[in-house]
């Protein structure tokens, strides 16, 4: 039997209230923005997520999920004096 999630049924008295209001919470969502993020993500080979997710993946894969910075630009006289 299917029933009802509560969270679901607070979103109204009726069936066609619970429906509309359903409705409102994807009609706020920009899934265009979030495709995006995720194909940047993709296309960088990082993990889209949050940094708790980060830290869960790369547990499992024993690996960063995000990309390091790259080391500074050697011939710089400002990273001659940080590096020594």
């Amino acid at each position: 039997m299917i029933s009802e999630h509560p969270l679901y049924k607070g979103l109204g008295d009726d069936l066609q209230q619970r429906y509309k209001n359903y409705q409102k919470i994807f009609d706020k969502l920009d899934f265009a923005k979030e495709e995006n993020l995720i194909t940047e993500a993709t296309m960088r080979g990082e993990a889209y997520g949050t940094s708790g997710f980060h830290q869960k993946i790369s547990q499992l894969v024993s690996r960063s999920t995000k990309l390091a910075a790259h080391g500074g630009d050697r011939k710089s006289e400002v990273y001659k004096r940080q590096a020594g």
